[in-house]
């Protein structure tokens, strides 16, 4: 009877080590592209890994560590990427919106438009873009300023102030 119960303790499996918990944990969270969480679960397997005996399971266990840190450091530049790529149509969203505004006579919106673009770290072409709208919206605005000088000028009852309002207005 003894030797039937030596023989099924035989056929359990090992107990599971302490690290393979955080790294299943750390596979979860890269599924579910929860990074910061799926470091920490790497860091308390890499620790657990450390405090381990030397032996076959932990070779397998950090072969698995070593393969999920890399898929980290894949995910976390695959979200870079996906961040710059995000912030580079916001910016370009914005520079167009910039532009309509400007066309439409909305100056102090263009103006904001264009100040949040250049909040958006902008290529060196877009800054370019920029420098120019706003250069358009300095001419726009002094052009509206001096017509409504003369229109003041032209609505005024002295002749001489009159004919200087034409005399600018036909240059």
């Amino acid at each position: 009877n003894s030797g039937g119960q030596s023989g099924s303790k035989g056929t359990q499996p090992p107990p599971p080590r302490p690290w393979i918990d955080p790294l299943k944990s750390a596979v979860d969270h890269l599924d579910h592209a929860r990074l910061d969480q799926a470091d920490k679960q790497l860091q308390a397997a890499e620790t657990l890994l450390a405090e381990a005996e030397d032996g076959d399971e932990k070779s397998v266990g950090t072969s698995k560590l070593d393969s999920l840190k890399t898929q980290l450091t894949s995910a976390r530049e695959a979200e870079l990427e996906r961040l710059a790529e995000e912030k580079s149509r916001k910016r370009a969203e914005r520079l167009a919106e910039a532009k309509e505004l400007q066309e439409s006579g909305k100056l102090d919106e263009a103006t904001a438009a264009l100040d949040a673009v250049l909040s958006m770290a902008p290529t060196i072409e877009q800054r370019e873009t920029v420098r120019e709208l706003k250069d358009a919206i300095e001419t726009h605005r002094a052009a509206r300023r001096r017509l409504g000088s003369w229109m003041k000028m032209l609505a005024s009852k002295q002749r001489s102030e009159v004919r200087a309002a034409q005399n600018q207005l036909r240059r």
